[in-house]
């Protein structure tokens, strides 16, 4: 089983009173323009517990140079979306904008962005694409034009409780987990815990993302290559299919009700905390998460194995995009801006930016940093990420206009299939039917695919 909660979920589930600040509280902790600088507005969606380090962060850059000053302000994420088109339409955008809406190609589709790569000189082209993660190299791309530079990225591997594993007798060692995804549901199977009236009390393993489990299956939804769909596929519909069936085997209803009943997923009352799952699927920030509420929790990190024929080192991801918003004013002192905290400007020296975020760096070099190493030290098993972020078995949303369209009617329909309401087949077709209905009225309004 693992926690459907995205790290965005979570930031909207805690955003709590710095929402109600909103655009106008924040005001109160914006420095005082200085004499003779350059004011660059940049909003953000970091609120606590990453509010802090953003401010710190800006602050480091503010006191690097002399030129510019930014002036961060947190914009709730409810209404940030919003907000940035309202204030590119009306000629008045911040000159600097950090996203996770995984919309870069209909923004970009939409002129609302500025292309980075317009502002880039060769050499900083070539050190992005050679130093930094796959995954980031071929996120925020659009046509050929780079329209975001990632900092920060999600990846999803097994969080397995090593309690659990000895109390059935496992040994819990990472180097022992089992190395295929049908030895995960072996062992999950042993780990299940039922009541009298046979309701599950802990569930060993249960997945539920449909495009977590995809990219092992050897599929993806988009060739970006060859600009070309790939819904209903045999890799596809085999991954929804194994997750159908570890649905059926618990039981449709009783796995709706276990999954109804379960505590919030933010905080301490996260289950896999308490202990009402063994093995999750998911993020990288759950390892702050924990080190924060459970830090005597016994639990590890490994890559999710590949089902027998699959394809290893294998995740999705998405990703927070830094971007330049069509119309801002100030766009140099934004993309001086972008640069140093990317690590354009020094890929090592920013390695100091991300701890504090619990967040991977832009590339490799960064990870080998004294100050970095410290991280690792304290939260060893947020190395399992960084060594995942290195395979090119990384799959990202698909850069279409109407991506936000395919992500969307792929959750709907798988979730439908894992209820029990209709089957993998169909729930697959359905996917493919209303996409293709979708792109047909958008070339019918003259949209662009």
């Amino acid at each position: 089983m693992e926690s459907s909660l995205t790290r965005k979920q979570l930031l909207t589930a805690t955003l709590g009173a710095a929402s109600a600040v909103g655009l106008g509280g924040c005001a109160n902790l914006l420095p005082k323009p200085r004499k003779g600088r350059k004011i660059v507005n940049f909003w953000h969606l970091l609120s606590e517990p990453w509010l802090k380090p953003t401010e710190e962060m800006v602050a480091r850059y503010n006191e690097s140079q002399s030129k510019y000053q930014v002036v961060p302000l947190l914009v709730p994420d409810t209404s940030a979306d919003s907000k940035f088109m309202l204030s590119v339409v009306g000629a008045d955008p911040p000159d600097v904008m950090l996203h996770w809406t995984q919309a870069m190609s209909t923004w970009a589709e939409g002129k609302l962005l500025t292309p980075l790569d317009s502002l880039m000189t060769r050499e900083e082209m070539r050190r992005f694409k050679m130093e930094s993660y796959p995954v980031i190299a071929k996120s925020g791309w659009y046509k050929g034009r780079l329209y975001g530079i990632t900092v920060g990225f999600d990846l999803f591997v097994c969080f397995y409780r090593a309690d659990h594993f000895r109390e059935v007798g496992i040994d819990p060692d990472p180097a022992k987990f089992p190395a295929t995804l049908e030895e995960v549901v072996e062992i999950g199977k042993r780990l299940d815990r039922f009541d009298k009236q046979g309701n599950p009390t802990r569930i060993g393993f249960l997945p539920q993302t449909l495009v977590n489990y995809v990219p092992s299956f050897g599929g993806w939804f988009y060739d970006d290559k060859q600009n070309q769909l790939t819904i209903n596929t045999p890799q596809n519909l085999k991954a929804l299919q194994f997750m159908v069936e570890e649905r059926k085997r618990i039981g449709f209803d009783k796995a709706i009700r276990f999954l109804s009943g379960l505590t919030s997923s933010a905080g301490v009352d996260m289950p896999f905390i308490g202990g009402a799952y063994s093995i999750a699927l998911d993020g990288e920030w759950r390892v702050e998460h924990f080190r924060r509420y459970a830090p005597n929790l016994d639990y590890h990190t490994v890559f999710l194995p590949p089902p027998k024929g699959g394809r290893p080192a294998a995740s999705f991801s998405s990703t927070n995009f830094i971007t330049i918003p069509a119309g801002a004013k100030q766009v140099e002192g934004a993309w001086d801006f972008i640069r140093w905290w990317s690590g354009l400007q020094d890929l090592k020296a920013s390695a100091e930016f991300y701890p504090p975020f619990g967040w991977m760096p832009r590339g490799e070099a960064a990870v080998h940093t004294p100050k970095y190493q410290e991280f690792l030290r304290s939260a060893p098993q947020y190395q399992t990420f960084l060594n995942l972020a290195q395979s090119n078995n990384i799959e990202v949303t698909p850069s279409t206009t109407y991506q936000l369209f395919l992500m969307d009617r792929i959750t709907k329909w798988s979730d439908i299939a894992l209820r029990g309401s209709l089957s993998a087949e169909e729930a697959m077709r359905q996917i493919e039917t209303d996409v293709q209905q979708e792109r047909a009225r958008r070339r019918a309004l003259g949209y662009e695919e």
